[in-house]
């Protein structure tokens, strides 16, 4: 099981109308969590990622022509990865 579907399995709240999370993909989590997640949750991605997972991942959920990513949950992801990952 990969590192992003226990944080999910963790943290099952976020994906109260999802019938298996064992399913999503671990885009669609990370997309979810962006959204979703409170504050402690949200570090929990930083520190499940490496940079360059986490960059790719979230790069190709950007650049998609349609984007399910809230504008500011987007943005404080790009800021906090820049910050967190520079350390």
């Amino acid at each position: 099981m990969g590192k992003l579907k226990k944080l999910a399995l963790e943290n099952s709240d976020i994906f109260w109308d999802v019938a298996s999370i064992e399913e999503l993909s671990d885009i669609a989590i990370l997309e979810r969590m962006i959204n979703y997640a409170d504050w402690q949750n949200f570090t929990q991605i930083f520190s499940t990622l490496n940079a360059s997972e986490f960059k790719e991942m979230f790069d190709s959920i950007v650049n998609k022509k349609r984007s399910n990513l809230r504008p500011e949950a987007a943005n404080l992801a790009k800021v906090y990865s820049k910050n967190y990952y520079a350390n």
